[in-house]
């Protein structure tokens, strides 16, 4: 909820009431301003699950202002916010929970600039310069 400029968060799975959820709560933030960038597998990669169902989650992200990014080798679990705050760990932040999943906050612009390096590739200095 802090977030000032962009916020990127990596998830494999998605579940139809978690992006409810985080859609209505960071709806205010993308008001101000705040871009808000989801990196998922794309419907056709996931072997469990309906790919049909997946594709109408991430066209309802798109069309709520989600901008999309489609996972092509790998996909972490992480959230970045303004860069420079890193949540890590198991936990699918769109996805299904697990009891065993657990996550860890880094305060850390080389940790975040990796991370982004390793999802968006060639296309992180043109990714943040739009920031």
């Amino acid at each position: 909820m802090r977030a000032k400029k962009n916020i990127i968060v990596s998830s494999p799975s998605l579940s139809g009431d978690r992006v409810v959820e985080f859609t209505k709560l960071i709806k205010e933030k993308m008001e101000s301003g705040v871009e808000v960038t989801i990196v998922s597998w794309m419907p056709d990669k996931i072997r469990f699950g309906s790919s049909n169902y997946r594709m109408q989650l991430l066209e309802e992200m798109r069309q709520s202002g989600f901008y999309l990014k489609s996972a092509e080798d790998n996909c972490e679990h992480f959230a970045i916010i303004d860069q420079e705050i890193v949540w890590y760990g198991n936990i699918n932040l769109l996805g299904k929970q697990d009891v065993e999943d657990h996550i860890m906050r880094i305060q850390s612009k080389e940790i975040a600039s990796e991370l982004m390096e390793m999802t968006f590739g060639n296309s992180l200095y043109n990714y943040l310069n739009n920031f």
